[in-house]
């Protein structure tokens, strides 16, 4: 690839921000190349010079997501595979970076809502890394030999990611909670993962260094 200057780096950027943006607004389908580039104040050629196609912007908002992810998580993926904090501070970690951008939330709805979830490389990678984590822990005895590991990804994924999906709806229950909302569904779902998926062991270990960093 070839190497950009400052300004077509910056350019580049606008333009994906704008994308993402749109995306998130009206999903893939709603948006056009024409949008994003008034929204980005460049012209339309000039979008499609740097990204090919709407396919590609999109396919690039969705690799750059990856990289975030994988930027927030990287101090566990240096973890020994048998280091239970791989799991108590990354489900942690998994939980804020879902939360901190709503406009990724609403993206990633209209995403799935239009079946535009397509597997990257970039994901497939990810998930293969995952996957490896969770079987070796498997084999060091911090999670559950009977529970498949493919399934206890899907169940964390859908209690985290299901939860900023409807967060404002379950706040709109319990108003008076909102300051602290977040912070208490993490206190209860997290414990509740720990006993789902771990061994009694690891369990108690994780429950004690959880009960340690809380109060500290």
């Amino acid at each position: 690839m070839p190497v950009r200057s400052p300004r077509a780096d910056a350019t580049a950027r606008r333009i994906l921000n704008a994308a993402t943006a749109c995306f998130a607004d009206r999903g893939f389908e709603g948006t056009t190349t024409r949008a994003i580039a008034t929204r980005a104040e460049v012209t339309q050629p000039l979008v499609l010079h740097y990204y090919g196609s709407k396919q590609g912007l999109f396919d690039a908002v969705m690799e750059r997501y990856i990289d975030e992810y994988i930027e927030a998580q990287s101090a566990q993926w240096s973890r020994d595979t048998g280091d239970i904090a791989f799991f108590t501070e990354g489900l942690a970690v998994l939980f804020a970076w879902m939360g901190a951008d709503p406009q990724r939330t609403r993206l990633l709805r209209w995403a799935r809502l239009e079946g535009r979830i397509q597997p990257t490389k970039a994901m497939i990678d990810l998930g293969a890394t995952v996957t490896a984590r969770f079987e070796a822990a498997q084999r060091h005895g911090i999670l559950r030999a009977d529970v498949p590991t493919w399934l206890a990804q899907m169940v964390i994924d859908a209690t985290i990611s299901g939860y900023w999906e409807r967060r404002e709806e379950y706040c709109q229950r319990s108003p008076d909670l909102e300051p602290e909302f977040d912070a208490r569904f993490l206190a209860v779902t997290m414990p509740m993962m720990i006993d789902t998926f771990f061994t009694p062991k690891a369990a108690a270990k994780a429950r004690a260094e959880l009960a340690r960093t809380t109060r500290a």
